[in-house]
């Protein structure tokens, strides 16, 4: 399946996307903006540069996916798995968080590359 192709299917039907697609597939600089993509598999998924500009990830699996200059602003992540993600450089702004895994998460502070570890569920 090609790049397009994954993308067409991917913003079309997630659920399709997720019996169909491979491991590593790249979605590198994909326009996925504003885009429904809860429940998506996105396990191992190049997603660097990619624009998810206010798309909802709620409840996907992005354990090691490549986040890398991502544009995740306004992204409804909540209850996403992002499990060793690499998310270096990728815009956070405004985007919602709550109830992710984020364990041994890559992100960038101030130039500086940080593992998030240690996390807790105080929720109850």
């Amino acid at each position: 399946m090609t790049k397009d192709e994954l993308i067409m299917l991917l913003s079309k039907d997630v659920r399709r996307f997720n019996h169909e697609r491979s491991f590593h597939c790249n979605l590198a600089c994909a326009m996925l903006r504003g885009t429904n993509l809860r429940g998506a598999d996105l396990r191992w998924a190049d997603l660097r540069e990619a624009d998810l500009y206010g798309a909802s990830l709620e409840e996907a699996n992005l354990q090691k996916a490549d986040l890398r200059g991502a544009d995740l602003r306004e992204a409804n992540l909540r209850g996403a798995d992002l499990e060793e993600a690499r998310l270096e450089n990728a815009l956070l702004y405004k985007a919602s968080l709550c109830d992710a895994h984020l364990e041994r998460a890559r992100i960038s502070y101030r130039g500086r590359t940080i593992t998030l570890s240690g996390f807790d569920d105080y929720s109850s």
